[in-house]
């Protein structure tokens, strides 16, 4: 679970479920290639203590392929996404933490916070979470895949068995 603050509210986050994580990224996988240079910042930047708000300059540009990916998904796969990853928020009304989103009616438990803005950003912050190793695998394997000769897995066979 992580916490955090966006425009001054708290939330919390819990990790999707490793099925929920499979469906997610399976959802958003167009949206894979113009995410790696936004992740790839934002790496950069927790490294620094730099927050994403006093680096816009420099995710701003990266934006604009993302939103065109995901104005190409279907309604039907960003709905779920928006759905799971927004089912996992919690929201910390008057020192209590509350459950941010109802699925069945598909809106925040909290008036105030049903703003497509805020959303995003909550979405966003749960899909970084729950599918950083994900992504840390593009990030860090970026480069060619390492040739392995037949022989060679034919030995580990072996050697496995």
């Amino acid at each position: 679970m992580i916490e955090f603050e966006i425009d001054g509210k708290q939330f919390r986050a819990d990790k999707l479920s490793a099925m929920a994580q499979f469906h997610v990224s399976r959802k958003i996988a167009p949206l894979i290639p113009p995410l790696l240079p936004i992740f790839s910042q934002i790496a950069k930047d927790q490294k620094k203590s730099i927050s994403l708000q006093d680096d816009f300059a420099a995710i701003g540009p990266l934006l604009q392929p993302f939103a065109d990916g995901l104005a190409n998904l279907s309604d039907e796969s960003s709905e779920y996404v928006f759905d799971k990853c927004l089912s996992v928020i919690w929201y910390n009304h008057n020192g209590n933490w509350i459950k941010l989103w109802n699925s069945a009616a598909r809106v925040a438990m909290v008036d105030g916070l049903n703003d497509v803005s805020l959303m995003l950003r909550l979405v966003v912050r749960v899909i970084t979470d729950s599918l950083s190793s994900f992504m840390d695998g593009f990030l860090t394997n970026a480069g060619e895949p390492a040739a392995v000769s037949r022989s060679e897995h034919s030995q580990e066979a072996r050697t496995i068995s």
